[in-house]
């Protein structure tokens, strides 16, 4: 199971202006089958891509297009 693709997944579901909470996602992703070690890296990575923004520590909210 591809982590990084459930992140994915799970974040394409949010509006523009919406947080997406780093409590939230783990909890996604431990319903999904997977091990939520690895989202702070995933998240990171996203934000280095500009998918994501980081408005607080643990806290996030889609990049607008």
């Amino acid at each position: 199971m591809n982590i990084s693709k459930l992140v994915l997944k799970n974040i394409e579901g949010y509006q523009d202006t919406e947080p997406i909470f780093i409590e939230d996602m783990k909890k996604y992703i431990i319903e999904k089958g997977g091990k939520q070690n690895n989202v702070y890296v995933i998240l990171n990575r996203l934000k280095i891509k500009g998918i994501i923004k980081s408005a607080y520590r643990g806290i996030y909210y889609k990049q607008r297009m």
